[in-house]
């Protein structure tokens, strides 16, 4: 199968939540992201294709918080693949920080309405 990816992706460990008509569906971690999408490690039922969906992840300081839209373009067992739509350049310039270096968040804990210590 052919990529069409718009960009190369890394492998990044990073905490999401997955929102869908303004309702928490899913607490998940990413597998790997690009300036155009991620893959998303979750349960593959909440998510048919084409569906909608917006992904939340706090900056790498874990003092600001981010809300993009996305869609979903592939399924798997292991997860998700989603391309974002329209990310705002405040939104785009974080992934770009988030990119630039590994970010392994495995020992933070995902806390609904809190960000890990």
């Amino acid at each position: 199968m052919k990529e069409h990816r718009m960009s190369g992706r890394t492998a990044q460990n990073i905490n999401v939540w997955l929102y869908r008509n303004e309702s928490l569906i899913a607490l998940a971690k990413t597998q790997d992201l690009s300036l155009s999408g991620m893959f998303i490690k979750t349960n593959v039922l909440l998510f048919p294709k084409d569906s909608c969906l917006e992904i939340v992840f706090d900056n790498k300081e874990k003092t600001k918080r981010y809300r993009i839209p996305a869609r979903v373009v592939h399924r798997s067992l292991q997860g998700v693949g989603v391309t974002l739509e329209n990310p705002k350049t405040e939104e785009s310039l974080e992934i770009k920080r988030l990119l630039a270096k590994p970010h392994d968040t495995a020992t933070n804990d995902i806390k609904l309405g809190k960000r890990s210590s």
